[in-house]
């Protein structure tokens, strides 16, 4: 009597403490300090970005500030600086860029360079201590706005959605397009 309790205790603790975790749907992503990071959307491709760093501006501040460009640096992102507008077109027909960030006051010097190109990147403009009617107006325009001054954090994650606007137009375009060349 006693072996068999023995062994019928025994196989319901293997039962009870053998089993295999039951993970939920989604669980990966629920992880503490595990998030999907934006590299696993561009897949290979490394994000770059331009500054227009217009001296005397806050904007300018902000681009200069080496805690922001080792923070974007260390994200992952490729950053180039230009200086004037005659930089910027250079840098615009040269290389690809996915987004450029240049000070709200410069948005109408930087606009014409950026819609001259054919893939044309994002501009992010840069507000300096905006009320809320600025920073309500320039989102309405822009969509994604850096303030300054602003822990880079902030600033890290505005351009991560930026990016992410970016690629989401980018994708929407390759399909109108396959659609278009399938149409026909």
């Amino acid at each position: 009597m006693r072996r068999g309790a023995l062994v019928a205790i025994l196989g319901v603790s293997i039962v009870v403490g053998g089993g295999v975790p039951a993970n939920g749907c989604g669980d990966k992503l629920l992880v503490l300090g595990r998030a999907i990071r934006l590299e696993a959307l561009l897949g290979n491709r490394t994000a770059k970005i331009l500054a227009y760093q217009h001296t005397g501006t806050h904007g300018a501040e902000l681009i200069a500030d080496p805690e922001f460009q080792s923070a974007l640096k260390s994200a992952g992102y490729q950053l180039r600086v230009v200086r004037d507008t005659e930089e910027l077109e250079v840098a615009l027909r040269l290389g690809k860029y996915d987004l450029v960030v240049a000070d709200i006051a410069d948005a109408s010097a930087v606009e014409p360079a950026i819609q001259s190109v054919t893939g044309a990147p994002l501009l992010v403009p840069i507000l300096y201590q905006p009320t809320k009617p600025e920073l309500s107006l320039a989102e309405k325009q822009y969509h994604h706005v850096l303030k300054a001054p602003r822990k880079v954090g902030g600033n890290l994650s505005v351009i991560e959605q930026a990016l992410e606007t970016k690629l989401d137009t980018e994708a929407k375009l390759k399909r109108e397009h396959r659609k278009a060349g399938g149409a026909s």
